[in-house]
Formats: structure tokens, C-alpha cells, sequence
């Protein structure tokens, strides 16, 4: 599902923090933070589109999600 590939980048992220191959405050590490969020918010607002029965929003959402973990992906790959 979209909440374990959420949770997957994550698990990810923190071992690329710990492996010191992403710092925390630096421009990489922050534009990975804010795709988090976008991805966050993404995954959130298609969870309450699919409650309310909305497929339309709930979808747009899912895309939503989807650019966010691509921009991860850009990023990480230093795109």
C-alpha cells in the first residue's frame, strides 16, 4: 500500500541519517524533509477522500503522493 512505501522511505531516510549520507539541516536533507511532508499530506488527504467516498480526490491524492516520492528519489539520487 501507499502507507508502507510512506513508511518504507522513511526507514530509508533514517538509515541514510545514520549512515551520515544525508545531514540533517543541509539543503539536500531539507528538500527531503519537505517531500516527506508533501507525501505525508498527500497520503492523508487520499485516506479521507477514500472515507468520504470521493474516488476523484482520493486518486488526486495518490498522484499527489506520487510526485512527492519521486522528488525523494530525485534528490537522494542528486538530481
Amino acid at each position: 500500500t501507499a502507507l508502507s512505501a510512506y513508511d518504507a522511505v522513511l526507514t530509508a531516510v533514517d538509515g541514510l541519517v545514520a549512515a551520515k549520507v544525508l545531514v540533517p539541516g543541509t539543503p539536500r536533507a531539507l528538500g527531503v524533509q519537505k517531500a516527506l511532508i508533501t507525501a505525508r499530506d498527500a497520503l492523508q488527504a487520499a485516506s479521507a477522500a477514500q472515507r468520504a467516498g470521493s474516488s476523484a480526490t482520493y486518486f488526486e491524492a495518490i498522484a499527489n503522493a506520487s510526485v512527492a516520492f519521486r522528488q525523494i528519489q530525485s534528490i537522494l539520487k542528486g538530481n
